[in-house]
């Protein structure tokens, strides 16, 4: 994940920061692993989103585990925001460029 540029970090703390149940960064959080008190730790930051996402890159993620669970959080606009950063996402269990509008249909 460390592939993801400083844009696509600020898209995705501009999409993920308001508070959407099921939609929203804690949700992010809750599907990434992360326990109930280090989800309230990022709470507490300035910036719990980016904080997130650097604790998760710090795992060693991948960019197809994001996406898939954005995916599983039907955030579809912001898997097709993140596409315009990195080129490429998750059609099945490969990497292929591709229309993410043809994909989710």
């Amino acid at each position: 994940m460390r592939d993801l540029s400083h844009e696509a970090h600020f898209r995705m703390q501009v999409l993920l920061l308001p508070s959407n149940p099921g939609r929203d960064w804690k949700t992010l959080a809750d599907k990434m692993g992360f326990p109930r008190e280090e989800i309230l730790y990022f709470d507490c930051r300035k910036d719990p989103v980016l904080d997130l996402i650097s604790a998760y890159e710090s795992k060693g993620k991948t960019i197809p585990e994001l996406l898939s669970l954005l995916e599983e959080m039907e955030r579809f606009d912001l898997i097709g925001d993140l596409q315009k950063f990195i080129g490429k996402f998750l059609c099945g269990l490969y990497f292929v460029s591709c229309d993410v509008s043809s994909v989710f249909l």
